[in-house]
């Protein structure tokens, strides 16, 4: 009879253990999952501020340029102040629609380049230009953000394919 009751002890000793391995397990495959998010979203923030820099500092570059985005950003903002808002098209898009980006210019941050979505950013991004519009915004596809990039010299005018 001792023997018996020994080996249900082993058995729940057993399952535990196999049940704390599948927990270990599971995290682990979920947290590289987010690791790699992660890694794509610096890793798009760096490209993204490479090619406006890189534009900027060709006069009469011009590139359509296209991103592969981390799932959390759903768009992406561009803020610049207008030169003629007298001269506004369809293209800009409406500072009140965008809250966090209208609360960042008011507040003078000095950021220009706002990341929205599940956990918005905002950051500054040197050389950027939205030319008529104080702001454009781009929306992401399927994980993939377009956008075109004319190098002035001294700014990247940032706007939508074909404009």
């Amino acid at each position: 009879m001792a023997k018996a009751q020994s080996d249900v002890f082993k058995y729940i000793f057993a399952v535990l253990l196999i049940a704390l391995i599948f927990i270990f397990g599971y995290r682990a495959l979920f947290g590289v999952g987010e690791q790699v998010e992660i890694s794509r979203y610096s890793e798009f923030k760096a490209e993204l501020s490479s090619d406006i820099t890189s534009a900027a500092l060709h006069f009469g570059s011009a590139k359509l340029a296209s991103y592969s985005v981390p799932s959390f950003v759903s768009e992406v903002c561009f803020y610049g102040p207008s030169e003629d808002e007298s001269a506004l098209d369809d293209s800009c898009s409406p500072l009140p629609e965008y809250p966090l980006v209208q609360d960042s210019v008011s507040d003078s941050s000095g950021k220009n380049v706002f990341l929205l979505g599940e956990l918005p950013e905002a950051v500054f991004m040197p050389y950027v230009n939205t030319g008529i519009c104080p702001l454009r915004c781009f929306k992401v596809n399927n994980g993939k953000l377009s956008l075109f990039m004319n190098g002035m010299g001294n700014t990247t005018i940032i706007s939508a394919e074909g404009s």
